[in-house]
C-alpha cells in the first residue's frame, strides 16, 4: 500500500544524538467508546481503538470520523468473537494476531522493551502501541472498574526529554487523553501484559513495535 511520507515535531535538537523532543503527526485520536458509553463491548474496546488509530495512520488519514471508528471497530470485535469466542482483554499475542493478519500494517511483540529502544522507533515514524495494568498511570479520567483487571492498552506517539513523559493517544481518557503526557518512570512501570490465567494485568512487561505493509491485504 501506499505510505504517506511521516510528518513530524522535532524541537530542540541537541549537537551530538537524537532531538530531545519528537512528535510523530497525523496519528487520529480515537477514544474507546465513541459515543460515551462503557456498556457492552465498548467497556473494552481500548485494543480496537488502538489497532484503529494505527491502522489510519498508515493508510495517511489523520482525522477520523465517529462513524468510521465504529464501524472498524466492530469488525475488530466480530473477529475476535469469531476466532477466539470473546472480544475482551486481548493480550500481546492475540492482538499481534489480529494486527497481522487482518489490517494493512504490521506488529511485532516485545518482551521487557526499553526507554531507549521506544524512543528509536517513535523517531523512525512508527507509532508503538502499549499494554499496561491501568491503576499504576495514575489517570483518574479513565473509569477502571476497582474490581476489574485495570488492563488497558494505548498508542505512543512521542517523547520530551526535556520533561521526562511520553507522548500518547490514551483511548480511555476522553478528557485529555488526546496527545496526553505520562513521565517516562510511571509509564515504564506500568507495561504489563495481560495474564489470562489469573485474569489480572500482572504479566511481562510488553509492548507492540508497529511497521506498515508493502501491500494492503
Amino acid at each position: 500500500m501506499p505510505v504517506n511520507p511521516i510528518n513530524a515535531i522535532v524541537d530542540a535538537v541537541t549537537p551530538s544524538g537524537p532531538p530531545s523532543q519528537f512528535t510523530i503527526e497525523g496519528v487520529p485520536y480515537i477514544h474507546e467508546t465513541p459515543d460515551g458509553t462503557w456498556t457492552g463491548p465498548w467497556k473494552n474496546a481500548c485494543e480496537e481503538a488502538s489497532i484503529t488509530m494505527v491502522e489510519f495512520f498508515y493508510k495517511g488519514q489523520s482525522l477520523v470520523g465517529k462513524e468510521e471508528a465504529k464501524t472498524r471497530m466492530m469488525e475488530f470485535f466480530d473477529i475476535q468473537d469469531r476466532l477466539w469466542g470473546q472480544n475482551a482483554n486481548s493480550n500481546a499475542e492475540i492482538t499481534a494476531l489480529l494486527i497481522n493478519d487482518h489490517t494493512s500494517f504490521g506488529a511485532t511483540v516485545v518482551e521487557n522493551p526499553t526507554l531507549d529502544a521506544i524512543k528509536a522507533e517513535l523517531l523512525a515514524g512508527r507509532p508503538v502501541i502499549s499494554l499496561h495494568n491501568g491503576f499504576e498511570l495514575d489517570n483518574r479520567n479513565i473509569p477502571f472498574l476497582p474490581s476489574g483487571s485495570g488492563y488497558h492498552m494505548m498508542v505512543m506517539i512521542g517523547y520530551n526529554d526535556i520533561l521526562d513523559t511520553f507522548i500518547v493517544q490514551d483511548d480511555g481518557d476522553a478528557q485529555t487523553g488526546q496527545e496526553h503526557r505520562y513521565r517516562y518512570e510511571l509509564f515504564m512501570d506500568s507495561i504489563h501484559d495481560y495474564n489470562a490465567l489469573n485474569k489480572k494485568t500482572d504479566g511481562p512487561a510488553r509492548v507492540l513495535f508497529t511497521t506498515p505493509k508493502s501491500t494492503e491485504i
